[in-house]
């Protein structure tokens, strides 16, 4: 809208008001002068003559006051259709209307343009001769379920421009409805997220090259400090034996939180969806004790396994973010447990849910059934003793994954003596999730 066509609405609006105001003004002087000519003999009127006036003069008080309020409705759509048409016009985001026979009743100017057509060709065509077939199968998939859940659905698609160069877009597909609340069509938005991934991919050859130039030589140290605990250079006491036992332990630690560092910033900055197959669960969650093993080895834990109320042979999940939602709870557990105690694990599920729960002792600190929830937070670190080594992260990407998983945290501490404290840390996830196949991992901040 420009500044004149506003200047215009305003001034209209203005003198609307005015109307009105005259009108209530005329009408209350009608009715006073009519209630004098009824109660005083300054004005000869009779009773039913009075009120026959007064009558009427509501009723076309209201008449004009109805016409005036159709005229300011007016005025506002007016107003709204201008704004709607110039944010159509300037904004960057390719933005178009389709019906369900794929043809597009509106677009915007960015759509026009990215594509290189004129508004004439474009209107009442199959919206999907702008695409190869792999994009027009991938769109038709999330059209499928925008259109069967009546709900928005956001995803990421590669789209070539008129100049056949390859960019990234993030598209937002929404149901449009009719009166009857009939879905007649979608509103797509397309937001252009090239530079972005180009930024993303930067940052991840860095975190990555980055990662791996750290993990080298913890490793080459660990190998160094297992040769000289094989005394194959001379022998060792025990008090020596101890002191590169707990090196090693460390080593193990830091390697350990780099991984999990690695594996939370993939999550973060990759667009990963989730991607459900048939697995054993049991079977899977065995090999994560396994993997640790050795580190709850060097701190003298035992770790016992019970799956005895678990009677699913083979599950349909993400068996990648399950393992990394294992594997960092037990590493937490182990990481933080009190030296020669037990870790207890157990796996269970009925016909609704599965839940997973592991229980240690750890040495008491900081807390309580009031704040344990803040384990979960993003660089928190419930104990002093680790705060130099400590990222705090492994427990908040296992928060991000049951959130995604729809699922429910499990957490609680109890008190076992003067010293230490049992804490209890799990999941619960419905045993039927196969409706998210497919959908985005969101990373929150």
């Amino acid at each position: 809208m420009t500044q004149s066509e506003k200047n215009l609405s305003y001034k209209n609006k203005t003198k609307t008001f005015k109307y009105i105001n005259v009108s209530t003004i005329l009408l209350g002087v009608i009715i006073t002068v009519v209630l004098l000519g009824i109660f005083t003999p300054i004005i000869e009127l009779g009773v039913e003559e009075g009120i026959i006036i007064i009558i009427s003069s509501i009723l076309l008080y209201l008449l004009y006051l109805s016409t005036l309020n159709s005229n300011l409705f007016k005025l506002k759509f007016q107003y709204l259709q201008s704004y709607m048409n110039e944010l159509k016009t300037n904004t960057p985001d390719l933005v178009y209307l389709k019906n369900l026979k794929s043809e597009i009743v509106d677009c915007n100017k960015a759509f026009l343009n990215f594509f290189g057509l004129q508004q004439e060709n474009v209107y009442g065509n199959n919206f999907f001769y702008l695409f190869k077939e792999e994009e027009k199968n991938e769109i038709l998939e999330f059209e499928k379920i925008a259109l069967t859940t009546q709900k928005s659905v956001q995803f990421n698609i590669h789209l070539k421009d008129k100049n056949n160069k390859e960019q990234t877009f993030q598209v937002l597909k929404t149901p449009m409805t009719d009166k009857s609340n009939t879905i007649i069509g979608t509103l797509n938005i397309c937001r252009n997220i090239t530079q972005q991934e180009e930024n993303y991919s930067t940052k991840r050859n860095f975190v990555e090259t980055l990662a791996h130039d750290i993990k080298n030589p913890i490793v080459a140290q660990s190998k160094i400090l297992e040769f000289l605990l094989e005394e194959k250079i001379g022998e060792l006491n025990s008090d020596q034996k101890d002191l590169i036992k707990h090196i090693i332990s460390s080593n193990q630690f830091a390697l350990e939180m780099v991984t999990s560092m690695l594996a939370s910033y993939r999550f973060s900055d990759e667009n990963y969806r989730l991607k459900f197959i048939t697995f054993d669960l049991k079977k899977m969650v065995q090999e994560c004790i396994n993997q640790l093993e050795i580190t709850a080895y060097n701190k003298s834990l035992k770790i016992n396994f019970n799956a005895d109320n678990f009677n699913e042979p083979t599950v349909f999940y993400d068996q990648i973010v399950l393992q990394r939602l294992v594997t960092n709870l037990l590493f937490n557990a182990i990481t933080y447990s009190h030296e020669k105690g037990d870790i207890n694990i157990f796996l269970k599920s009925d016909q609704d849910f599965i839940e997973f729960t592991l229980e240690n002792t750890a040495i008491k600190s900081s807390l309580t059934k009031d704040n344990i929830k803040h384990i979960f937070d993003k660089y928190y670190i419930g104990t002093n003793k680790y705060k130099q080594v400590g990222s705090g992260i492994g427990l908040f990407l296992a928060k991000t994954i049951v959130e995604n998983l729809n699922g429910t945290l499990i957490y609680d501490v109890t008190n076992k003596d003067d010293h230490l404290d049992i804490y209890k840390f799990g999941f619960s996830i419905k045993l039927h999730n196969q409706e998210l196949d497919g959908k985005d991992f969101k990373f929150q901040d």
